[in-house]
């Protein structure tokens, strides 16, 4: 939902324009005119304005108190919002029959959109969650997460209070008395038509005219393939960057939300996917061409050449198979004497990063060689090597220690 600002007054003016033919006067804005007098509009409209600040003031204390937790209290808080404008608006509406199997359909209706809301965040939480607890404050990555988070809440907030608004307008098309249904059927079709279509329309449209700030800019998706050798043998690296882009002053747009999903392919075969996190400096834009820096260890590893791709997947070709394995899926991959070499010889090179994913597996098939790392670890206690590894990708060591105890 849109954060209270003075420009905004006339936008939600007009908002509440709306809310008021259509749950006071059971008719369609801008198409049946205006019975109510001016001055029980300006009644109303300053009540709806107080309204609007109280809870945009509550959103607010919600996030400034619970964090990224707050996301939550907000969705019950919009629930609520729009329930006491629909209460205010209908209070003296006697045209209106509220029946409790409508009701009762309504509340659940209402539950459903909140559970899916909440598991939206949620998922969007333990990203950020995880982010946090890995990386260094005010890291690259930690910023990505933060902007991706932001974005991601709005759209989640646009298309919940939207289905909010709809269930509360069917339930008030439903509420209406059958002789004043069957007297404005053909408007009330009418009206769904011009709120979904029309009225969507024009409130971005004001939004935008009125306060273009923080709006959306543009759009952009860019692709890059790679193709690696391996003898005769290749594999195909398609790698797709979606990116938005909002209008922050007089900027051409800064970056609000961006995606990078990689796809391996054996042929037309897809072998894996998978997603990353992508910082601006890691690639170029030169007119409609984006390039983005290859991101990949080559290691030989028992005279195999075999890739670490974006810190995330190994891939080598081994036995006339093309070998993937996603790091964060690897203690439930099979043994594999290549595996094992490859994890022990990264940590050997001070990549703490891979311990988070191989503790496992080689307590499993080398419990010798990772129960030193563990037990060193776990004292927080590193290497220069691995200092400087973890100071290079702003990795916390608190994080690997973390790991280190809990397998200890």
């Amino acid at each position: 939902s849109l954060k209270w600002s003075s420009s905004f007054c006339p936008f939600f003016i007009f908002i509440f324009k709306c809310l008021i033919s259509v749950f006071k006067e059971n008719k369609a804005p801008f198409f049946e005119l205006d019975k109510i007098s001016p001055k029980a509009y300006a009644s109303a409209i300053c009540a709806l304005i107080g309204i609007q600040l109280a809870f945009e003031i509550a959103n607010t204390l919600c996030i400034q108190f619970l964090g990224v937790w707050g996301q939550i209290a907000t969705d019950a808080l919009m629930i609520a919002y729009w329930t006491v404008i629909y209460v205010f608006l209908t209070r003296y509406n006697d045209k209106v029959s509220f029946k409790l199997k409508g009701t009762v359909a309504m509340m659940i209706v209402l539950a459903l959109l909140m559970g899916a809301s909440v598991a939206f965040d949620l998922k969007i939480i333990s990203d950020y969650t995880i982010a946090f607890e890995k990386y260094t404050p005010l890291s690259p990555y930690i910023m990505v997460e933060m902007t991706n988070a932001d974005f991601l809440f709005g759209v989640r907030s646009l298309i919940f209070e939207s289905a909010i608004a709809l269930t509360f307008v069917i339930y008030h098309f439903l509420s209406v008395q059958e002789n004043e249904r069957e007297n404005k059927r053909n408007k009330y079709v009418f009206l769904r038509i011009a709120i979904i279509l029309f009225g969507a329309t024009a409130i971005c449209a004001l939004k935008y005219i009125i306060y273009p700030e923080a709006s959306m800019k543009a759009l952009k998706n860019s692709t890059t393939e790679n193709r690696y050798y391996e003898g005769s043998e290749s594999v195909d690296l398609v790698t797709d960057t979606f990116t938005a882009y909002r209008t922050v002053g007089r900027s051409d747009g800064v970056i609000c939300y961006r995606k990078t999903e990689t796809k391996i392919y054996d042929g037309d075969r897809l072998i894996t996917q998978f997603d990353w996190i992508s910082l601006e400096g890691d690639y170029t834009i030169n007119g409609n061409q984006m390039s983005i820096r290859d991101r990949y260890e080559e290691i030989t590893v028992d005279g195999k050449n075999v890739r670490v791709i974006e810190g995330r997947v190994i891939y080598f070709y081994e036995n006339g198979t093309h070998n993937v394995v996603k790091l964060d899926q690897l203690a439930e991959y099979e043994k594999n004497d290549t595996v094992v070499s490859l994890c022990e010889q990264m940590l050997r090179d001070g990549n703490v990063s891979v311990f988070e994913y191989a503790c496992e597996y080689l307590m499993k098939y080398d419990e010798s060689f990772i129960a030193p790392y563990i037990e060193r670890y776990a004292n927080g206690e590193f290497n220069e090597n691995e200092l400087k590894w973890m100071y290079d990708s702003y990795y916390r060591s608190e994080y690997i220690a973390d790991i280190a105890r809990r397998d200890r």
